[in-house]
């Protein structure tokens, strides 16, 4: 590290002088530690949304490892895949000669208490819209690219303002349904503080499910009775998939029971992000609020 040349200490009118100089040195050596830390050159990403986070800050090139899932951008389908939430290789991992791992924090070697000389470990959380930008911020800090993640942060959170509220006087309430690409037996709904919540709550529009639970499953006879004004299905396509919304969507109309107005407003969503709140987590906002708008009274 090269620090700039001091006056020379024959200079300096005393012995106070001295010391305070010297202990503006140490100060600078020690305090400035991580800010001249090198830049990590091999990191090893354990979620897509993390993955996308890191070609998002212009790091793309330092990825060696990824999770399972990461498909986006075009270019991370190329690099190793090391495994998914519950699978992920140790051992494939330290091979890659990883100096940074990056987790989500339910990632299990997130969890572990493991440390192997060379290589840093860091853990970010994104249940909540707050907490996907304090992870790109993060993420940001770790590659020496904080600037670049403050300016994400700041556009994607200008583009969500002019969404705020915007429903609200509608009074609408809706039901966010997972999965139904091959039957509606096995499905589940976001319910209690989880991000399809707080982005429903975000546009101004309350959820259906009123648990406290918050992904449970239900049954056909429990989605009917629960949905209030309208549902969104979402079905991401992911590795290939390709759903068929017709044939979902006359799965939803055969329930018995289905009011004729929540059948004019079924909306099933596929694009694979709605799973990945990355930075691209404003078109989740965007694509519920495309929905609210077509909505029929």
């Amino acid at each position: 590290m090269k620090l700039r040349i001091l006056p020379p200490l024959v200079e300096l009118s005393s012995v106070f002088r001295f010391q305070h100089i010297v202990g503006l040195l140490l100060l600078v050596i020690f305090t400035s530690g991580a800010a001249f830390a090198q830049s990590p050159e091999r990191i090893v990403t354990l979620s897509p949304s993390i993955t996308e986070i890191v070609f998002a800050l212009g790091r793309g090139s330092s990825l060696v490892g990824v999770s399972s899932y990461s498909d986006y951008p075009e270019a991370a389908k190329s690099i190793t895949s090391v495994g998914g939430l519950y699978d992920s290789n140790l051992e494939q991992i330290l091979s890659l000669k990883p100096d940074l791992i990056v987790a989500p924090v339910e990632h299990k070697l997130a969890q572990e208490k493991f440390s192997f000389e060379g290589i840093d470990k860091i853990s970010v959380s994104q249940e909540t819209l707050a907490e996907i930008d304090d992870s790109i911020i993060k993420i940001a800090r770790a590659l020496h690219r904080e600037e670049k993640g403050k300016n994400i942060v700041k556009n994607n959170r200008e583009r969500l303002n002019l969404l705020r509220n915007n429903f609200k006087e509608k009074g609408l309430s809706a039901l966010v349904v997972f999965g139904g690409a091959e039957s509606l037996q096995s499905v589940f709904v976001s319910g209690d503080k989880t991000l399809y919540q707080e982005i429903l709550q975000f546009l101004g529009v309350s959820n259906a499910y009123k648990g406290n639970l918050e992904f449970p499953k239900l049954s056909p006879e429990g989605l009917v009775s629960t949905a209030s004004d309208l549902i969104i299905n979402l079905i991401p396509e992911v590795e290939g998939t390709v759903v068929k919304k017709e044939q979902v969507m006359r799965r939803w109309k055969a329930l018995p029971g289905l009011s004729p107005k929540l059948r004019k407003n079924i909306f099933i969503l596929t694009p694979e992000y709605l799973v990945n709140p990355g930075p691209r987590y404003p078109l989740i906002v965007e694509d519920f609020a495309k929905v609210l708008r077509q909505f029929s009274d």
